[in-house]
This record gives C-alpha cells, sequence and structure tokens, in this order.
C-alpha cells in the first residue's frame, strides 16, 4: 500500500511539474503567470503591489533559422541562467516557483521574484512589493548588460540582445490582466 501511495504521489508531482513547468529552461511557465494574476485579482485593490517585465530576445530567431532550434533552446537556457545569475544577481532557489512541494499552484501571491518563459523567447519577470523606478531601472540594466556577452552555442559565438517593457501594479493599471497587457504593449514599444 506504501508503495502504491508513493508511486501515486510521485506521478502527481511528475504531472504537476509537466504542466507548470518549462520543458526547455526548468523555468515556471505561462501557466504559472496567468494563475498569478489571476490570484491578485481576488486581492482587492491597492493590497498587491508588483512590477512585470516582459523580456524579449533581439536576434533570436536568427539564431534558430542558421543553427536549428536545439541550438535556439540552449541559448534559452544559457539566456535564463545568465538573467537569473547576473541581472538578478540571484540562483534559481532564490526565486518563487510559485508550486508547493507536490507541484500544485500556488495559492497566495509570490513574496520573492517570479522569473518565467512566457513563450519563445519572451521571458517574464514579476517583482513583488513596490521597489522604485530606479531600482527597476537598475535590474532592466544588469539584465540587458547580462545578455551583452556573446554567448558559445555549439562551437558558435552568438550575440543577442533583449527588448523590455515594464509595467507596475498599482501605478500603471489597478487591473492584474492589464499588467501583462501593459508590460507586453511598453516591450514592443521599446523594440
Amino acid at each position: 500500500f506504501r508503495a502504491m501511495v508513493n508511486r501515486l504521489n510521485s506521478n502527481i508531482l511528475r504531472m504537476n511539474v509537466l504542466a507548470y513547468t518549462d520543458a526547455v529552461t526548468g523555468l515556471p511557465n505561462r501557466s504559472v503567470i496567468t494563475h498569478i494574476l489571476s490570484l491578485a485579482k481576488q486581492i482587492s485593490p491597492g493590497e498587491c503591489a508588483a512590477t512585470m517585465m516582459f523580456i524579449d530576445l533581439d536576434g533570436f530567431k536568427r539564431v534558430t533559422d542558421t543553427l536549428g532550434h536545439d541550438a535556439g533552446d540552449e541559448l534559452l537556457r544559457q539566456a535564463a541562467h545568465r538573467i537569473i545569475a547576473q541581472g538578478l544577481g540571484l540562483t534559481l532557489a532564490d526565486l518563487d516557483q510559485c508550486t508547493t512541494t507536490f507541484g500544485e499552484l500556488c495559492q497566495t501571491c509570490p513574496t520573492r521574484p517570479v522569473f518565467a518563459r512566457f513563450a519563445g523567447d519572451e521571458f517574464v519577470l514579476i517583482l513583488p512589493g513596490t521597489p522604485t523606478r530606479e531600482q527597476v531601472e537598475e535590474v532592466a540594466c544588469r539584465i540587458r548588460l547580462s545578455l551583452s556577452e556573446s554567448f558559445s552555442i555549439f562551437n558558435s559565438e552568438v550575440c543577442v540582445s533583449a527588448s523590455m517593457g515594464i509595467a507596475r501594479l498599482p501605478e500603471d493599471t489597478a487591473d492584474p490582466d492589464h499588467l501583462l497587457a501593459y508590460s507586453d504593449l511598453a516591450m514592443y514599444a521599446a523594440k
């Protein structure tokens, strides 16, 4: 019976990890970001403050077109690692994965930064609380600087940069659903 329960718990954890983790980078995926925004919507206005940074890798398509999709996947992994380590000055363990020990989605808004792969070559960073504009700009500059050095991808030197859009809750919008749209629009304006 214990072996069966352990196997069942292990399978539940595996299903949840597959559902909420990006297979390429190991980061939380788009579903986690959507869930966080729905949690923030349930909190009364003014109680939830966060900054969202939408990050798009410039030059990514050129890499996949010339070196292939495996090279693109490796670039995503290396870029994510650099953003976390050099851009944020954190480790993966310092970030909020927004899941329980069984891999289920958390039921409270994160209190630590969340870094997720949103789609393709796009990442989303959520900084909970109320960092100042200067602090957010400093993070954006560190992220841009972290990506400025070339990457070694399968014995080829690859250079990419990033376009970033920033939106703040509640300064830019009181609606968490708009936070993602506004940061995405800001990223396209920056691009």
